[in-house]
C-alpha cells in the first residue's frame, strides 16, 4: 500500500444463502479530499456455499485516505442489502 495504490489487494464474496440472489464484494476508498469513491462489483453468481476470491489492485492519483469493504445482496443488478466494513485509514 501507498498513499496512490493497494497492492495487492484480495477480495472474497461468499455465498451463504440458498436464496436465489448472489453476493458481491467491492471495495470503497475515500481520496483525500474527503470524496467517497465506489469501485466496480465483483460478483459471485455460483450459488450457495460458492467462495469466489478476485486478487486485483487500487490505484488513485487523487490519493487514497482509507479504504473500507462493501458486501451486498443482489437481485440481478439491484442491491437488496449491503453490510459495509468499518473505514482503515492508510497508514502511509
Amino acid at each position: 500500500m501507498s498513499k496512490t495504490s493497494i497492492n495487492p489487494l484480495r477480495l472474497r464474496a461468499v455465498d451463504t444463502a440458498a436464496d436465489g440472489h448472489h453476493a458481491s464484494v467491492r471495495l470503497s476508498t475515500v481520496e483525500n479530499d474527503g470524496t467517497l469513491k465506489a469501485w466496480s462489483w465483483h460478483d459471485n453468481y455460483d450459488g450457495n456455499g460458492a467462495d469466489l476470491v478476485w486478487d486485483t489492485y487500487a490505484t488513485d492519483a487523487k490519493g487514497i485516505a482509507a479504504v473500507r469493504i462493501d458486501v451486498g445482496v443482489f437481485e440481478g443488478h439491484d442491491l437488496l442489502s449491503i453490510c459495509t466494513s468499518s473505514k482503515q485509514d492508510n497508514p502511509y
